[in-house]
């Protein structure tokens, strides 16, 4: 192999390298839900039948750029943040558990509405006997 080759095979490493950081560093909302970001104190959790529970976590987590945590004293449950559906009217998720487990974490997709300083999780979306988990900014 002569030296311009090998300086031709490192360029398109170099390059192709850059490509896949740019995409890990992507952003997965679009600007309308940015604010979904940051911690979220559960309020309440409202049962399928229309009865109120009790949170058993007292945060939901969401990072840059597709994570999530569910925690009490600690982290319960992390994993990635999966888009079903994402317009400027509706914002469908899924979140997939890596470490840990929660129900919330479950199979059901997630309706997010969300304003200013309050989050709802409505998994009434796809799932019977959906639950919708209430949560304020913390």
């Amino acid at each position: 192999m002569d030296i311009k080759s090998i300086i031709i095979y490192i360029t398109i490493l170099l390059i192709a390298g850059n490509c896949n950081k740019e995409e890990e560093n992507r952003d997965i909302f679009i600007s309308k839900y940015q604010n979904i970001y940051g911690k979220w104190k559960t309020i309440y959790i409202q049962g399928g039948k229309g009865f109120r529970m009790e949170p058993d976590f007292q945060l939901l987590q969401f990072e840059k750029i597709d994570k999530f945590r569910i925690i009490e004293d600690t982290i319960i449950c992390q994993g990635k943040i999966l888009i079903n559906k994402q317009t400027e009217d509706t914002l469908i998720i899924n979140l997939k558990p890596e470490k840990g487990s929660h129900v919330l974490s479950l199979a059901c997709s997630k309706l997010v509405i969300i304003n200013e300083d309050t989050l709802i999780l409505d998994e009434s979306v796809d799932c019977a006997d959906a639950y919708k988990y209430i949560f304020l900014r913390n």
